[in-house]
Parts: structure tokens; sequence; C-alpha cells
């Protein structure tokens, strides 16, 4: 039976830091299992972001496995797993931009 081995929570806003600057969670620690990564961004009028997941074995050099580009007028929510074993895995958010634009990135996995 799966059980969940670790939930990890980002959230970037517009007002909280320059829309040019990127932030990243926390690296995770996969163990083997698959891992879902959640995007959800909301404001109004055109709002964007670009969320990359990224995977490492050392947890200091990072691969990027997967983005998400995620645009809309109020509202929007896009996602991704990873099957592959990899050590570590984070997630980036960049290049945010919108009225009141925020993204939450929400990182949670299970071991086989």
């Amino acid at each position: 039976m799966p059980f969940q081995v670790q939930s990890q929570q980002l959230k970037w806003s517009t007002g909280s830091v320059s829309a040019t600057t990127n932030v990243s969670s926390e690296s995770v620690r996969p163990y083997g299992g698959r891992i879902s990564v959640q995007v959800n961004l909301a404001g109004t009028g055109a709002i964007s972001v670009t969320a990359t997941i990224q995977v490492s074995n050392d947890n200091t050099n990072w691969i990027d496995a997967d983005a998400l580009a995620l645009s809309g007028t109020t509202s929007t929510t896009d996602g991704a797993t990873i099957d592959a074993a990899w050590a570590y895995l984070r997630v980036t958010l960049s290049s945010i931009s919108g009225t009141g634009a925020t993204a939450t990135a929400f990182i949670a996995g299970n071991a086989a």
C-alpha cells in the first residue's frame, strides 16, 4: 500500500519578490517512488508563471526534468509526475506576471 513520504508547499506572488527573481522549493527525497507536482496560479488580467521540476542525485547539480507553463486570466492549474528514481527533487517558479498573481506549487510523493 502506498504511503506519503513527503509533502511541501511553495508560494510566490508578484507582491513578495521581483517578477524576474526565481524561487525554488527545498529539495525533497522521493526515495525512488512516484512524485507528483501541482502548480496553481491565480490573479487578475493576464497572468502567467513557469514551474520547472528539477532532479538531482547530489543535491547540488540540478537537471530540468519537466516544465509547466501556466497562463490564464483568473486562475489555472497544471501538474506532472516524475517516476524516475532520483535522490532529490525540487520545483523552481520563474517569470511570474500579472496583477496580484500568486503561484503555489505542491510536491507530494508515494513510495512503492
